[in-house]
């Protein structure tokens, strides 16, 4: 019989690449309501780390990386 898990059990180390850093532009102000989420004010640029399926982001402003809305931003095209 075949092992269907040869691994299983075993650690296992993965590189992940990320995207090209891209920055978004706040198109509105967002007050946190989560130790997870990130405060920004109407025309904060910030840097896109990683985009969920949700719609949500996690960006950096000022050196800090929290959760934002998608839908808050347009991409910045320059």
């Amino acid at each position: 019989m075949t092992n269907l898990y040869p691994n299983f059990g075993q650690s296992a180390t993965a590189t992940l690449t990320a995207p090209e850093s891209h920055t978004i532009i706040a198109l509105y102000d967002f007050v946190a309501s989560n130790n997870d989420e990130l405060s920004f004010t109407t025309g904060d640029i910030l840097i896109v780390k990683h985009n969920f399926d949700d719609g949500w982001i996690t960006a950096e402003l000022n050196g800090i990386t929290g959760l934002v809305p998608g839908n808050y931003f347009v991409y910045d095209q320059s």
